[in-house]
């Protein structure tokens, strides 16, 4: 999975979905990025869903020359079955100045 480095610029929740704003050193190669699902775990019991994600991006080669901004989301949604109370998120990307860092969001979805 490549993991290439980003700037990580902003990140927050909004309504369902995940929000970044990177910034991505880059020349004039398309860049490839995404969100990977690591591991999801769930404990009905609790109503508790916990989701593990990692940023995918791929500098294709491309030169790092000058930042340019990219926007990605991820639905959260997706995690709120039935029953489920609360989705606790693991995001992890690799990030210029200090390499991989993990930050943690929890998700109360809408309906409850």
């Amino acid at each position: 999975m490549k993991t290439d480095p980003v700037e990580l610029q902003s990140i927050w929740l909004g309504y369902d979905y995940l929000n970044i704003l990177l910034g991505i050193k880059a020349q004039n190669g398309r860049h490839i990025v995404d969100f990977i699902e690591d591991e999801v775990t769930a404990d009905a019991a609790t109503g508790q869903v916990t989701v593990h994600l990692t940023l995918f991006h791929d500098n294709v080669e491309d030169v790092q020359a000058y930042t340019r901004r990219a926007y990605a989301s991820a639905p959260l949604w997706k995690y709120a079955t039935a029953g489920v109370q609360k989705v606790t998120v693991y995001f992890t990307v690799n990030t210029y100045s200090e390499g991989p860092k993990t930050y943690e969001f929890e998700y109360i979805p809408h309906f409850n």
